[in-house]
């Protein structure tokens, strides 16, 4: 009975991934040191492939081609930052420099301002000096002689005002030429 028990069992079989239509190569392999044979089975290519192998394969490729999109994407994303940087640094190298101009001007017009408000008020009291001393030379001789104008302090003192009236047109000028630029 034992026999016949082991006759209705059909032999284990091996659960593969790959396909039972897949067609198989022998090779046959001499070993040097002993004269048998042995044969090995081995998968030979085909177009039926395995649904599993052929979806890895698939895989594999998306991602060398994803790979490779991205290496090149990388790079032009790197190349337009880079652009822009320089850009950027240009742009705000010219705003610095124009700014900078811009401000070293206004600092000499007002400097100029101040310089030539400090010379009309010295100018302003040097006439106010020169108003009381021709009065006072009126009251004291009841007329303004020219021989008076020429004494030597009184020239002097008429020069001081002229230089300092011809200082304030040279920096008038400067100032005329600086909101022209």
């Amino acid at each position: 009975m034992k026999q016949e028990k082991n006759k209705k069992r059909p032999p284990k079989q091996k659960k593969h991934l790959e396909d039972e239509s897949t067609p198989k190569t022998s090779i046959v392999e001499k070993d040097e040191k002993s004269p048998e044979e042995k044969k090995i089975t081995v998968d030979a290519p085909s177009a039926h492939k395995n649904p599993l192998t052929e979806t890895v394969d698939n895989i594999e490729e998306g991602v060398r081609v994803v790979s490779e999109k991205t290496a090149e994407i990388t790079g032009k994303l790197f190349q337009q930052m880079k652009d822009g940087v320089s850009k950027a640094y240009s742009s705000s190298s010219k705003l610095l420099s124009e700014l900078t101009h811009t401000a070293q001007n206004y600092a000499d017009k007002y400097k100029t301002d101040l310089e030539i408000k400090k010379i009309n008020k010295e100018r302003e009291l040097m006439v106010t000096r020169l108003g009381k001393e021709i009065h006072q030379h009126f009251l004291l001789k009841g007329t303004v002689s020219n021989a008076w104008f020429d004494e030597p302090d009184m020239v002097a003192f008429i020069r001081k005002i002229k230089k300092s009236e011809a200082e304030m047109i040279h920096i008038g000028n400067k100032l005329d030429k600086t909101k022209v630029d």
